[in-house]
């Protein structure tokens, strides 16, 4: 007959092993769920400058939803370009028709002050730091740096040519900036620490939006005229091969992690998905009418498309790439940017 050695440090060792997986399992379902509960609070806001309305939506991106319209002062009419500082406390609305720069606070949602800029401003951004705001004026060739903190043009930097579209490299150091002729073929380069332009680079016909890849190698500039991408070496300043697109491309947004950039095919209604790896279109989705800019949600999984004929908003999920929902705006809506993540 067998005998089973039950002594008390054997059964406390089993129990004590049993109590310790108990605990192990139950530490991991709470972190799970406090993950998911995190994640469920989380949430991103779009602001989308509605040029015919003189207005800013904001869309909540967890509904898909308009949370309200911030109304833009009489004296300041035509919101286009949109920018959000990297904190997410202000939003800047450029105005075209008064030359004026309108700060928003983002968290009263409501217009603060008007900061005159050059004429016809145009398209803006903001740089990483969220120190200067730089601001592309079609009517007076030049472009405005604005010091965030005291909202004042701190410089202007003459362009010689009309200015549209702008973008800064995820460094801060260089500004590249587009014509607003669509017979031009060149941008110019700005440094930042001179505030002067230190280059041209000639890209395709009619050159509108900018995006950089996060880690600053590659620039990706869209040509409305010869619809297509020029991607531009930053390093060498030279453009490295040319990625056709849909008819008219405008705006351009690249993923947060660099995989893939959307480009808004204004004359074909549809956006144009490119592999930046291997630089081909891997795919297009029908959108509203006239699809004019777009901007990623921080966490990579919706784009925003704003179409200025159909005055609304196209939201791709990017897992799909399919429109998921379309957003009613204001009366033509070009501008479109994501503030961060924040909890709420």
């Amino acid at each position: 007959m067998k005998v089973f050695n039950l002594s008390a440090n054997g059964f406390f060792s089993r129990a004590s092993s049993v109590l310790a997986l108990a605990i192990l399992i139950l530490s991991a379902a709470q972190s799970i769920a406090q993950k998911e509960s995190d994640e469920h609070c989380k949430r991103s806001f779009a602001y989308v400058g509605n040029e015919f309305s003189d207005s800013v939506s904001v869309i909540d991106s967890k509904t898909n939803s308009v949370v309200t319209n911030i109304p833009i002062p009489e004296t300041a009419v035509g919101p286009v370009g949109v920018a959000v500082a990297p904190d997410g406390k202000r939003a800047y609305v450029a105005i075209l028709e008064s030359g004026t720069i309108v700060v928003i606070d983002t968290e009263r949602r409501k217009a603060l002050k008007s900061v005159n800029v050059g004429g016809t401003p145009s398209y803006l951004a903001v740089t990483p730091n969220g120190k200067r705001l730089y601001v592309a004026n079609q009517g007076s060739d030049d472009v405005s740096v604005i010091d965030t903190e005291t909202d004042k043009v701190v410089a202007t930097v003459a362009m010689g040519l009309t200015t549209n579209g702008i973008g800064i490299s995820p460094n801060g150091r260089y500004v590249y900036v587009t014509p607003a002729f669509v017979t031009m073929s060149a941008i110019s380069v700005i440094d930042t620490n001179s505030n002067k332009v230190v280059a041209t680079i000639n890209v395709g016909q009619g050159p509108i939006g900018v995006a950089f890849t996060p880690n600053g190698k590659y620039a990706y500039v869209t040509n409305l005229i010869s619809s297509d991408v020029s991607v531009i070496d930053t390093a060498s300043r030279k453009v490295v091969t040319t990625v056709l697109v849909g008819a008219g491309p405008v705006g351009i947004a690249i993923t947060p992690r660099g995989r893939y950039a959307y480009v808004a095919d204004q004359n074909s209604n549809q956006v144009s998905v490119i592999d930046v790896v291997t630089n081909t279109v891997v795919d297009t989705i029908n959108v509203g009418l006239t699809p004019e800019q777009l901007a990623i949600s921080p966490d990579g999984r919706l784009v925003y498309v704003t179409n200025s004929d159909s005055n609304d908003v196209s939201v791709i999920d990017r897992r799909t790439n399919e429109v998921v929902a379309t957003v009613p705006v204001g009366d033509e809506p070009i501008g479109v940017a994501f503030g961060p993540e924040i909890r709420h």
